[in-house]
């Protein structure tokens, strides 16, 4: 598998994020067609899938950010480095 998917400028689209996201919609699209018969308002499953994605984005940065505990660069510096945290 090719790791960028997308070389775009000075973005790029790699394929473990696309298919992380991919996987994100497929289960918001499963998990409506399956609640809609039970009567499940669409807004629930929405707030859901934001809380979801925030706490995924926020855990994989804290998990990130633990693996250079010690790491001689300030904390700060190694928080926002995104073109490091993929």
């Amino acid at each position: 598998m090719f790791p960028i998917l997308l070389p775009l400028g000075s973005l790029s689209v790699y394929a473990y994020g696309f298919f992380l996201a991919l996987g994100f919609v497929a289960g918001l699209i499963l998990a409506v067609l399956k609640t809609r018969k039970e009567g499940v308002p669409f807004k629930h499953l929405a707030n859901l899938f934001f809380y979801t994605v925030l706490s995924a984005i926020l855990g994989s940065r804290i998990l990130f950010i633990g693996n250079f505990f010690g790491h001689p660069l300030p904390f700060h510096v190694i928080l926002f480095k995104k073109k490091q945290g993929r």
